[in-house]
């Protein structure tokens, strides 16, 4: 059997097995995510002095919130690192991995920076 035709031009991005295996539903690794965010809105929430039922209501609109913005970040990331790649310096996947990049530093940065400053 021969190779397709286009075979010089296509490989299979590494990134993209571990993206995919990311997303399975066994594994949800968007908890932690959505946890951190009402971690991050906690003081903001406290300060409104809302009744306990309205802010359970905000927290839990923020978690799901929180849900769906990885879900955003998740298909973006497929998006930037498809399955089959073409070779071509003007692929538009290609030019948004810059962005991803700094979504990326910008959120797992800050996530990361909590961490840190919770065990000082």
């Amino acid at each position: 059997m021969s190779p397709p035709p286009d075979a010089d031009r296509r490989r299979t991005a590494p990134s993209y097995y571990i993206l995919t295996n990311l997303g399975q539903r066994d594994e949800p690794v968007g908890l932690p995510f959505a946890l951190w965010i009402d971690y991050r809105f906690s003081p903001s929430i406290d300060k409104l002095a809302l009744p306990s039922v309205l802010s359970a209501a905000l927290y839990v609109y923020l978690f799901f919130a929180g849900l769906f913005i990885f879900r955003g970040i998740f298909t973006y990331s497929r998006w930037v690192f498809p399955k089959i790649e073409i070779q071509s310096e003007a692929s538009p996947p290609l030019r948004h991995r810059v962005a991803w990049l700094g979504i990326m530093i910008a959120v797992f940065g800050a996530a990361i920076w909590d961490a840190v400053k919770a065990f000082w």
